[in-house]
């Protein structure tokens, strides 16, 4: 019994030896001599391989021995890498280095060494002004949202090294950075040399207007935007505010995460905004219905972009309150950020968003309930002016209103 036992095992671990190594031989490779057999699958693959690349090597053998310059320090893959985005033909989907993905984390967290300008690659190939930040370097020196990028310390740029400028452009406090800039409606090349400063964003600032008005700037979207948001409007509110102006006047924008949060913190019941992809799938972001129950206007400019029009859109169709200002930028696209194992990593357009009435502003932007244009006397605020006579003329009504249904 003993031996017949030893025999069906034997028998049993030859079967399961033959097995596995025909499995082991299919999953990997088998060997004969300097020879390695492949599944069809695999050379296949490995074929179409050879030949999608074989002309890559091709043509780098022909950069290596004829180019007029020497080579050695150019990193192909790099660019191939950001030739395969910029292909794509969209300004906001980007490989980025280790070092790009560094100083991209860097003007996130809202302190780095720099002018305070706020850029993006636009759809004509440049680089474009989004909005100065306020109280920084390019603010002082003139820059306007808008302005086309043409060089940084005398290199030409454009949106296919766009990574790279926004890297020159920053640098060490003290030190200056050249720009050459075009300008709509302006003739002449603009030149400004701009001394660089440590720049520390500040998120929110704010302020008691006439009448207990609350005023309340959102500079940005960046981290940790909403919970500072919260904690300056509930002072605000316990200093009984009679109404609210959200002034978004040059915020570039930054997360949606951030931005939906304070949309739902502000206002009530109802869509703040909707994602499609390109299956035409909707994600949908809605607000509760708590909400700050004042009399809201929103400040709104060319420098107001992205998420900064996700929350004007959402109190704009739902009558939420009114927009102030003029046009608003028009990035109406949602890009993902991927980090990949090596630290790079990729931004890539994944969806467009849309207002809750189911408009698209990419390119366009947001008209304003009222448009009221900047004076060229910078002394003067007439779009914050306009807000305040807004607030008021809302709080009269709503006073109105309670007394005749006291009366009644």
């Amino acid at each position: 019994m003993k031996k017949r036992n030893a025999a069906l095992l034997c028998l049993l671990m030859m079967i399961l030896s033959a097995v596995g190594t025909f499995f082991v031989s299919n999953l990997f490779q088998l060997r004969i001599g300097d020879k390695v057999i492949l599944p069809k699958a695999d050379l296949e693959y490995y074929q179409a391989l050879d030949q999608r690349y074989s002309k890559v090597e091709e043509l780098k053998g022909y950069i290596d021995q004829y180019f007029y310059k020497d080579v050695a320090d150019v990193d192909f893959e790099d660019g191939l890498l950001k030739g395969l985005f910029s292909s794509l033909e969209d300004p906001y989907s980007i490989y980025m280095n280790a070092s790009d993905y560094e100083s991209f984390n860097i003007s996130t967290t809202g302190e780095y060494g720099g002018i305070g300008v706020v850029v993006s690659p636009n759809e004509n190939g440049y680089i474009e002004v989004v909005s100065p930040i306020e109280d920084t370097p390019a603010e002082k020196a003139g820059l306007k949202s808008g302005d086309i990028i043409l060089t940084v310390d005398d290199t030409d740029v454009d949106m296919d090294m766009y990574e790279e400028a926004v890297s020159m452009i920053r640098g060490k406090p003290g030190e200056a950075v050249k720009l050459t800039i075009r300008r709509i409606g302006v003739s002449e090349i603009l030149e400004f040399e701009i001394v660089r400063e440590q720049i520390k964003v500040q998120v929110v600032k704010t302020d008691i207007l006439e009448d207990q008005i609350g005023y309340l700037r959102l500079t940005s979207f960046d981290e940790d935007a909403y919970e500072e948001f919260k904690a300056e409007l509930s002072d605000l509110q316990r200093q009984n505010i009679t109404g609210l102006i959200l002034d978004l006047r040059g915020n570039p924008g930054g997360s949606l995460t951030e931005c939906t949060q304070i949309a739902d913190y502000l206002l009530g019941e109802q869509v703040i905004v909707y994602m499609e992809d390109r299956a035409g799938e909707k994600t949908y972001y809605r607000s509760d219905k708590n909400k700050v129950d004042l009399p809201l206007v929103v400040l709104v400019d060319g420098g107001s972009a992205s998420a900064s029009e996700i929350l004007t859109g959402a109190v704009q169709d739902e009558e939420a309150g009114v927009v102030i200002g003029t046009q608003t930028f028009g990035k109406g696209l949602v890009q993902s950020v991927i980090e990949l194992r090596d630290n790079t990593a990729f931004k890539l357009t994944t969806s467009q968003y849309f207002t809750p009435d189911g408009t698209n502003i990419h390119s366009v932007g947001i008209t304003p309930d009222l448009i009221v244009e900047p004076s060229e006397d910078e002394t003067l605020d007439v779009q914050l002016d306009k807000a305040v006579e807004v607030i008021k003329a809302s709080i009269q009504e709503s006073g109105n209103a309670s007394v005749q249904g006291a009366s009644n």
